[in-house]
This record gives structure tokens, C-alpha cells and sequence, in this order.
């Protein structure tokens, strides 16, 4: 546990560091960039985003499993590696350049994005793939955490860095911001083929890339609907309202993006796990600890950014930006129900290796919040689609939990542990949102010592000993109490009725009292043949 929870660390923070120092420098960038320049902007990075996906061919997850089940023959996983990255070095390259050549004459005069703008973003997004797709999956699953983060590092690095420049300094705009993304990929891809040195197969493997397109296509509609869900609200929007108020909604929604690549990244570090229980002879009730743990995180980091993301826009941004502080918690609820969902869909991709319908459910949440942007935005204006996408997620979460059932791909949760979780998080968003305004700095202090308060509670309701002894400790003092005030005559019956109480039984001193409970996640009978459970 403790070595997932240290990894999923390393993951979510070397994923979300180029996000957040992206999103620390959001005052610098709207500063330079007006409303309408940031929409075409994220018009041009949801093209890119919709690259990504078709180029990889929904490889990763099929990558990943492979390289994990390979893991004790060399020769085959040598020569699956060398043919699968050969087919991405090419492929992706040869995808950008047709369409890049079938757009040219649509965009040639087109106001929301140029046909050169369209050709950087799709090179950046081919070179992405090549440089991503399968050494990043190998590094995870061989659980090589230092290449992981040097990889992700120089792609940070130079990605920010020359971004930085050209739009910053040389006021090159949303081009000079396409450049600085390209010139970052290659940079990724020449340090990804340094740490995991590239070797041409000798032969091509046709038939290792057919079996891996064979179980990764069918995944395609899944995370071509995923990207509508994430992006293509934006290429919606950009028809029924005008393109500053598309920079506003894609300033809210990349506020948030920095939570979403932190819940991406501690789910990557949880996936071996999920992948190991799929194994002959393993059982899901090993994940209990795991699924405790991740959902807490999750619930945590949701509730922090729901609460301080408006704060912070109000008051580190540029004024034109305000109306996102609004935006922003819809679109973070959404994200947490991503977080939720990757749950299940690991014990049906990476468990038991059923997800080649999970597209239906994917296109479902996808097709309900493009339909609902639709029908409101015209309306009600920009929060209608903020709600659209939380809804749209919602549906996601709740198509797979069902799938999962449906295809008999369930994995056990620890149930009681979840909703004590989902119980303190919830109060404690509404007395943030409640209490403290978010116009003022002294506003962001305030609310952050609401989120530390529900990370006290969740801490003590995921560290179930330290709970049993907090407990212990009460009982001691209301045992003190009542001595100190009833005669030493009582003080039998006294002890004898605590002792009744299952609860503190449970946590009586004894040979395990520094524990408080027993290791293991099951629940630990009482002596009157009753079950009991300290969360």
C-alpha cells in the first residue's frame, strides 16, 4: 500500500506539474491573451486532443496490460515493444499530414482557426503519441518511477518554457503557443527514445500490432466520447456563443484540468494492482485497501479545488476572466465523478479485460452533455454547460458501475468506508461555499482551513487505527469521568458496560491495543458472535 500510495505521488505530480505551473501562470498569460485569442486557443488544443486519441488507437491501455502479462518472457515482450513503437513512430506522423492536407482548403479563410494553426496542432499531437504512448506505459508498469518523471520532465520543461517565450515575449500568440507545444514533444520523444533506447524490429511484427489493434479499437469510440466530455463542448459552444465566451468557459474548465491530471495520475499508479488481481488465482477483495485510499484522495482533491479554484481566479486573474469563478465548481464535480469512474473501469478493463462495449456508455454520458449544451446554453448562458459536463460525467460514472454488472466485471468496494468519506465532504463544501466569500485573499486562508478540517476527517476515516485509538483514548476519559465522580462501589458495573459497547470492544487494550484493530480489512468478530467494523 504504502509503495502504490508513494508512486501514485510520483504519477499524479509529474503529470499535473506542467498543468499547474501552466495554471500558475494563467495571470501572466491572460495578461497578454484576450478572452476571444484564449478561445481560438482552446478550439486549437481540442483539435489537438482529438489527434491524440485517433493517433494512439486507444493503444495504452491494451499496451499496458500486454507489457504487465509479458513481464516473464523477454523475447516476446522485446519484440512486442520494438513492432508496437514502431508502428506509433510512423503512423501517427503519416495521420497528421492527411489531415492536415483533407482540412487545408475548409480553414483557408476560417475566422476561429487558421489551416497553420491546425497543422502545428496536429504534429504536436502525432509527435505526443510517438513520444508517450508506449514508454511512458512501460515505464508505469515496470514501475521505473525516476525514468517516468525524467521523461515528463523535459516535456514540461521545454513545453512551458518555450511557451513561456513566444507568447509572453515575442507576443506570438496562439501560433507561437502551438510551436512552444511541438518543440516540447520532440524534445519528449528524443528523451523518452534516450531512456528507453528504440531498436528496430528485426522483423516487423504485423501480427503483435494487429492483436493490439484488435483489442484497442473497440475501446476507440469509448475515448473518442471521452474526449467529447473534456473538449468538444468547446467546438459546441464556439457555434452558440461567441468565441470570448469560449476563452471564459476554457479558462474555468483549465483551472480545473490541474485536479483532473492529478486523479489521471494517481489512478496510473493504482492500475498494477487492478491489473495483478485479473490473474488466475487472485481475488478483487485485495483491492479494498486500494479503492479505500484512492477514493479518499479523490474526494479530497475534488473538494479542495471546488472550493479554492474561484478564489483564486477572482483574485489572480485578469478582471475579463471573472465570470469563470462560477464555472469552475461544476466543472470540478464533473472531474471528480472522473475519478470515481476510473475505479470501476479498471475492474473491467484491467481486471477482467471486458471493456469492448464500454464505448456504448461512454457515447451515452457524451451524446447527454453535448444534447444538454445545446438546449440550455441559448438560454441560460455559460454555467448551463459548466452543469452539462458535470451531468454528462455522471452519467459516465453510473453507465460503467452498471456495465461492470451487466458484463459480471464487478470488483468488491469497501462501501461503508466510501460513503463516510462522501459524508464528510459534502458538509464541508457547503459551509466553505457558505461562510466564505471569494472575493479576497483572505478568503482563500479561510476556505483552506475548511479543506484542512475534511482532510483531518478523512484521514481519520481511511486510517482506521489511528481511529480505534482516538476512540480508545474517549472511552478512557469517560471512564475517568465516572470514576472520579461515582463511588469506587460502581466502578465495576461501570467497566462491565463499556466493555459491552462492540464498538470499544474492538479497541480494548490487550495484546493488539496499539493497533487498535487487526491489519486486515476484513470485519473482526466479537466474542457474542456479532461483526463488527471500525471505519
Amino acid at each position: 500500500m504504502r509503495s502504490s500510495l508513494g508512486s501514485g505521488a510520483v504519477y499524479a505530480g509529474t503529470m499535473a506539474s506542467q498543468r499547474a505551473i501552466t495554471f500558475l501562470l494563467l495571470p501572466v498569460f491572460t495578461g497578454v491573451l484576450s478572452p476571444a485569442e484564449y478561445g481560438r486557443l482552446s478550439i486549437a488544443l481540442s483539435a489537438n486532443a482529438v489527434a491524440i486519441v485517433v493517433f494512439a488507437f486507444g493503444m495504452e491501455m491494451a499496451i499496458f496490460r500486454a507489457v504487465v502479462h509479458l513481464a516473464d518472457d523477454a523475447e516476446a515482450r522485446s519484440r512486442f515493444v520494438r513492432s508496437i513503437w514502431t508502428f506509433l513512430l510512423i503512423v501517427p506522423l503519416v495521420g497528421a499530414i492527411v489531415v492536415t492536407a483533407v482540412a487545408l482548403p475548409f480553414l483557408a479563410t476560417s475566422p476561429v482557426l487558421g489551416a497553420g494553426e491546425l497543422g502545428l496542432a496536429m504534429l504536436a499531437a502525432a509527435l505526443y503519441v510517438s513520444a508517450t504512448t508506449l514508454p511512458l506505459a512501460l515505464l508505469r508498469a515496470d514501475r521505473r518511477l525516476r525514468d517516468f518523471v525524467a521523461v515528463n520532465s523535459v516535456a514540461t520543461v521545454t513545453t512551458v518554457g518555450l511557451t513561456l517565450i513566444l507568447v509572453v515575449v515575442v507576443r506570438a500568440g496562439v501560433t507561437g503557443w502551438l510551436v512552444g507545444v511541438s518543440a516540447g514533444a520532440v524534445a519528449t520523444l528524443i528523451a523518452a527514445m534516450t531512456i528507453v533506447p528504440y531498436r528496430r524490429p528485426r522483423p516487423f511484427d504485423r501480427s503483435v500490432v494487429r492483436d493490439t489493434l484488435y483489442r484497442s479499437l473497440p475501446v476507440m469510440p469509448h475515448f473518442m466520447a471521452m474526449w467529447s466530455l473534456q473538449m468538444a463542448d468547446r467546438v459546441l459552444l464556439a457555434v452558440l456563443v461567441t468565441t470570448s465566451a469560449v476563452g471564459i468557459y476554457s479558462l474555468a474548465s483549465n483551472a480545473a484540468t490541474a485536479l483532473l491530471v492529478l486523479l489521471i495520475g494517481i489512478n496510473q499508479a493504482f492500475m498494477p494492482a487492478y491489473a495483478q488481481a485479473g490473474k488466475l488465482g487472485s481475488s478483487t477483495t485485495n483491492l479494498h485497501s486500494i479503492i479505500k485510499i484512492q477514493v479518499a484522495i479523490i474526494s479530497l482533491l475534488s473538494l479542495a479545488c471546488a472550493v479554492l479554484a474561484p478564489v483564486a481566479i477572482n483574485v489572480f486573474l485578469d478582471a475579463r476572466y471573472r465570470p469563470a469563478a462560477g464555472l469552475t465548481p461544476w466543472i470540478v464535480l464533473g472531474y471528480g465523478f472522473i475519478g470515481l469512474y476510473s475505479i470501476p473501469m479498471n475492474g473491467v478493463s484491467l481486471t477482467h479485460g471486458r471493456s469492448r462495449r464500454i464505448w456504448v456508455v461512454s457515447i451515452a454520458a457524451a451524446a447527454t452533455n453535448l444534447s444538454l449544451i445545446y438546449a440550455f446554453v441559448p438560454l441560460i448562458g455559460l454555467e448551463a454547460a459548466a452543469i452539462a459536463s458535470a451531468v454528462g460525467y455522471g452519467v459516465l460514472l453510473l453507465g460503467v458501475c452498471l456495465y461492470s454488472v451487466q458484463t459480471r466485471s464487478t470488483i468488491s468496494y469497501p462501501w461503508k468506508s466510501m460513503w463516510a468519506v462522501f459524508t464528510v465532504t459534502t458538509p464541508v463544501y457547503a459551509g466553505a461555499v457558505l461562510t466564505v466569500g471569494t472575493t479576497h485573499l483572505s478568503d482563500l486562508l479561510f476556505r483552506l482551513l475548511w479543506v484542512l478540517a475534511a482532510a483531518v476527517g478523512i484521514w481519520l476515516i481511511v486510517d482506521r487505527r489511528s481511529l480505534a485509538r482516538l476512540r480508545n483514548k474517549i472511552a478512557s476519559r469517560n471512564l475517568d469521568y465516572e470514576l472520579d465522580s461515582t463511588h469506587s462501589s460502581t466502578m465495576g458495573a461501570t467497566h462491565n458496560k463499556i466493555i459491552e459497547d462492540p464498538v470499544v470492544r474492538g479497541v480494548q487494550t490487550g495484546p493488539d491495543s496499539e493497533a487498535g484493530l487487526d491489519s486486515s480489512e476484513t470485519r473482526q468478530p466479537c466474542r457474542s458472535g456479532r461483526d463488527f467494523e471500525v471505519v
